[in-house]
């Protein structure tokens, strides 16, 4: 997604890059949950900023991230990826590396 995003309370599910894009959004009180799949584990998000200049990146503010298949965090898309969780609650779901490299190998 590009652009200017506010979401609260919403439910949003997936399994892959369910979150993703290159936008400013925020996710406030939001609950996202994995399903079963196949493609294990999963991933949440995938953001794609460019340059560590750019204004773009994920806030998820007081959501839950549950669900019945583990799941990483996100994986970086470009370069400059951010993501950041705010007073979220995170269930056991998640894989404790919390992150992946996928196409940002070098800019950890």
């Amino acid at each position: 997604m590009l652009g200017r995003h506010y979401f609260k309370g919403c439910y949003i599910e997936g399994v892959v890059d369910f979150i993703f894009g290159y936008g400013q959004s925020i996710y406030e009180r939001c609950k996202i949950s994995t399903v079963k799949s196949l493609q294990k584990p999963g991933y949440v998000t995938a953001q794609g900023r460019n340059s560590a200049s750019d204004n773009g990146g994920f806030v998820f503010k007081s959501c839950t991230i549950s669900g019945p298949q583990a799941t990483y965090l996100g994986r970086a898309w470009r370069h400059s990826s951010r993501v950041i969780f705010y007073q979220t609650f995170m269930s056991d779901i998640i894989v404790p590396a919390g992150w992946r490299i996928w196409n940002a190998q070098g800019y950890e």
